[in-house]
Order: structure tokens, then sequence, then C-alpha cells
């Protein structure tokens, strides 16, 4: 099976609907519990979200409800979307052909903030009520080093894509993508889902409250990761480092 992992906000859905398009069998609904009515805008073309968003492990396999359980053999040719920290809990069986899609922390910090004007319990648990212009781009940071560091711990590949990419160059985002997944499609029709009109502009980090050397590691990572280039001893050293500045200063709150 094709599991679609990502940060929310990043682009996730958008390849749920390109696999869809594409012929898989879809795990999970266009639009859960009532957000057609209140999150729409977000996503016209659906979230296609499941229990599973939070993991594929022995506490949601089978479903606790209705007693389905998803095999990784059988259900080869059906997708399911599960969120970056749920992919770290993950039983590895499930990750033989997984799907990473990032969007630029900035990007993904201003959709996540319009998200949450929609609809106030939609947004990222922040309980600390800690000032969303940090810990947005923090938790971004965080998630992707996580992820990072649990595939090279547990030893499962993942295939990297940004949400950039995908915008940019649809059907080359597309071709390369599902030629590595080992899935057939016509370009020309799945990549007439990605609608660049739903896309707004990139804000700037300059007024933001976020450590010179933070920004620099954001940047790093993503350009990294966009340009699939290898992490070096430099980068990661440097990524580790804000990584504990993070948690250290998150400790304060």
């Amino acid at each position: 099976m094709v599991v679609v992992s990502g940060t929310g906000r990043s682009g996730t859905s958008m390849w749920m609907q390109i696999l869809k398009t594409a012929g898989l069998e879809i795990i999970g609904e266009k639009f859960p519990k009532n957000w057609e009515s209140t999150l729409s805008k977000a996503n016209p073309q659906g979230f296609y979200e499941s229990s599973l968003l939070q993991g594929i492990n022995f506490m949601t396999n089978p479903d606790p409800n209705t007693g389905e359980k998803i095999d990784p053999v059988i259900h080869r040719n059906f997708a399911v979307k599960v969120f970056s920290f749920g992919l770290r809990s993950t039983d590895r069986s499930y990750l033989g052909r997984t799907l990473f899609s990032l969007r630029d922390w900035r990007g993904f910090s201003e959709s996540l903030e319009r998200m949450s004007n929609l609809s106030p319990n939609s947004g990222i648990p922040n309980q600390l009520e800690l000032d969303s212009t940090i810990f947005h781009p923090a938790w971004w940071f965080c998630e992707v080093y996580d992820t990072l560091l649990d595939s090279a711990q547990r030893n499962y590949n993942i295939l990297w894509t940004t949400f950039e990419s995908a915008i940019n160059s649809p059907s080359k985002a597309i071709e390369r993508v599902c030629g590595r997944l080992q899935i057939e499609v016509d370009l020309g029709t799945c990549a007439a889902v990605i609608n660049k009109r739903l896309v707004n502009s990139v804000p700037n980090s300059e007024n933001l409250d976020l450590p010179n050397n933070w920004i620099k590691a954001f940047d790093d990572l993503y350009n990294c990761i966009h340009q699939s280039c290898p992490i070096n001893a430099a980068l990661y050293n440097e990524l580790r480092a804000v990584r504990l500045q993070i948690a250290d200063r998150f400790l304060e709150y």
C-alpha cells in the first residue's frame, strides 16, 4: 500500500487526490465529520482522512469499531494518509511505499494559520498556547527532523517530494513520484488535479521572532530535501543543535 505522509498543510490531500485519480483505492473520507461545511475552503477537493491518520499499529488496526484489518499486501493498491507523527508510530511492515510531501515552513505556517481561522479546532494542538509564529515553524522542523531520524533508525525508505515542486511542475513531479512508487498514471489527467489558484503567496520570515540560526536550519533542511541532496555531517550537526535548542526553549513554558 502507499502511505502518504506530511506535516499537514503540506500537500498530503493533493497527493491523495492524485493517487485516487490514478486508480488507487482510498482509505479515508473525502470530508470527515462536518468538514465539508467548515473546512472545504481549505481543500475543496477533499481531505481523504481516516482513523489511521495517527498511525497504523495495534491500537488502530484492526479498526476498534468495525474490526476491519488493513493488510500491507492485500491492500497493495490502496492509499492511506498518515501524518508525520503517526508515521513514526506505524508498524514498519506498512512502510514499503511511503511518500512524504514537504512544504516550505513559511507556506506551511501561513496555511495552517488560515485553516485555524476557518475552524479553531483544526490546527496543531497548542496546549501551552505558545506564540503561533514561533510554535508552528518549530513544530514543522521537529516533525521533519524526527521523521528523518526515525526512518534511519528503523531502516525504512521515504520518497520525499515537495509541495512546491508539484505546484511548479505538476507532470514532472507526478511522473517522478508515481514512477518510484510503481503506479501507472495518465499524467495529463492527474496533473489536472493540482489547482494552482488555491495556493496563496508565501510570506517572508523577516518579521518572525525566530533566532537567525533557526531560520537558517529550517531553510537548509527544506532546500536539502527539495534539491534531493544527501544530509552530510555538517548539516546533520546543524540540525541536531537546533532541535536541542527548540526542546530547551519549549521546556521553559
